[in-house]
């Protein structure tokens, strides 16, 4: 049981030490005000508590923790700031490659594709949108994101998590339509995918 709390503090001290690393990359405020503290650490809370309630076993219930943990922070700074930095998508990507080759390496390989597939979608619909209106649509953090949700959940949940996350966007803008009279102009989508990852992974569990 120590091991376990040793290893989780030193992993979440790691994604700390990525974000205040991200936070100089892009220029942007590390000290965050009172309300983004509440919520980042309400996120934390919530994402350790969700992992402890899934049917696992203690080993897996600490590695989900970490990556519901890595979905949030990586949700609070798109919606912030619109990054998604590279640091913590790969962090993302790599513990989700190596906790499968730990806990069931007979499945690597659909999680390596997983994140192949989590990466080539969301760049095939930005290139197409880029070549059809001349902007781009998709950014290469959304993709870098799904990847790394790819390598976590596996290939099968890839597509589902982008359509549930395209779904819960579009639900978003037309509930500011309604509100404002107008859509919005600039709409990040890491939060929608970090928010239907972890939709997959309770149905995943849960069902």
């Amino acid at each position: 049981m120590m091991v376990m709390l040793a290893v989780g503090l030193t992993s979440l001290l790691y994604l700390r030490w990525q974000w205040a690393a991200c936070c100089q990359e892009f220029s942007v405020a590390e000290r965050i005000n009172r309300r983004q503290q509440i919520r980042v650490y309400s996120g934390v809370v919530a994402s350790l508590l969700l992992a402890l309630a899934l049917p696992a076993n203690a080993m897996q219930q600490m590695a989900l923790s970490l990556f519901l943990v890595q979905l949030w922070l990586l949700m609070c700074f798109d919606g912030w700031y619109g990054y998604l930095p590279d640091k913590l998508s790969y962090t993302l990507l790599w513990s989700g490659l190596l906790w499968c080759a730990y806990d069931t390496p007979w499945v690597l390989s659909d999680r390596v594709w997983g994140a192949a597939l989590g990466y080539g979608l969301p760049w095939a619909v930005g290139t197409v949108f880029a070549l059809l209106r001349g902007k781009e649509g998709l950014g290469r953090g959304d993709a870098k994101f799904l990847a790394g949700i790819g390598a976590w959940l596996g290939v099968l949940a890839v597509p589902y998590v982008l359509f549930v996350a395209s779904a819960l966007a579009l639900c978003y803008a037309v509930l500011q339509r309604c509100r404002t009279a107008s859509w919005p102009t600039m709409l990040y989508f890491g939060p929608f995918l970090g928010l239907a990852a972890g939709m997959m992974l309770m149905v995943q569990y849960w069902r």
